[in-house]
């Protein structure tokens, strides 16, 4: 069981425990050094009702749960402090594989574009591009002799048709 206090709490528990009992060695320093937090005394005198003896064990435990409180915030500001680093390193991860996504792309396009050069400084694309020059070359000549020149076909060339008329 616990021992009953006489400051209107329940039960004292038998022993503290190893961060309580550093929690305490904390206190009892600053209170040996002189360093009292004024605000935290000033509540201990008030609900102690002015007797100092019961003012020290009640800023003891004030001040013990004061510095477990800040504790505990500086843990929540370590955790979101850790949290916010740790997206950081996601949004940067993603950043730097778009960036590498991009430069492969572009490497790609230029690799494409290369090829492509290549493949139009040959004599086959050369000759293939001419033929279709040609090849419209070839249907106008073929529509103008055939709208112009009486539907005459294709076939017979220029000089054909001119030794015809100087022939006839």
């Amino acid at each position: 069981m616990g021992i009953k206090n006489v400051f209107n709490q329940k039960f004292i528990s038998k022993a503290p425990n190893p961060k309580e009992e550093a929690l305490y060695k904390r206190v009892l320093d600053e209170m040996e050094s002189g360093k009292r937090r004024t605000g935290i005394m000033a509540k201990a005198l008030a609900d102690s009702l002015g007797d100092k003896d019961k003012a020290e064990s009640l800023y003891i435990k004030y001040r013990m749960q004061t510095i477990a409180d800040e504790d505990k915030k500086e843990a929540k500001l370590f955790i979101e402090t850790a949290k916010l680093a740790e997206e950081q390193a996601a949004a940067d991860a993603l950043l730097a594989q778009a960036k590498s996504a991009k430069e492969a792309a572009e490497k790609q396009e230029t690799k494409r574009l290369r090829a492509r050069e290549k493949w139009r400084s040959t004599t086959r694309y050369k000759l293939i591009n001419f033929s279709w020059k040609a090849s419209v070359v070839y249907i106008i000549y073929f529509l103008v002799n055939y709208i112009f020149f009486e539907y005459s076909f294709p076939a017979i060339s220029f000089i054909d048709q001119y030794l015809l008329l100087f022939t006839s």
